[in-house]
């Protein structure tokens, strides 16, 4: 009877190590998914910031463009038109 209450008391003992455990690697599991998630936040918006700052830059210069070829089609039809005398 003994030699059971021994067992008895050790499985106890050991459920109650596993149950301490496992809600030790729980609450590590949660914070490591608040780093995660903070991280991903971060990163996400690293990422919008840096598209912003892409799109800017592209319609810059592509509005730099856009006026470099307006002025030459404006130069070749003032020269045109000079040169039917249509002023």
């Amino acid at each position: 009877m003994l030699n059971f209450k021994q067992k008895n008391d050790h499985i106890a003992d050991m459920i109650e190590k596993f149950k301490e455990n496992q809600t030790k690697r729980l609450a590590q599991d949660h914070i490591n998914l608040k780093k995660m998630n903070q991280k991903r936040e971060l990163e996400l918006r690293n990422m919008q910031s840096q598209l912003v700052k892409f799109n800017k830059t592209t319609k810059k210069q592509q509005n730099h463009v856009l006026a470099k070829e307006l002025r030459l089609l404006k130069k070749t039809h003032n020269s045109k038109v000079k040169m039917l005398h249509l002023n």
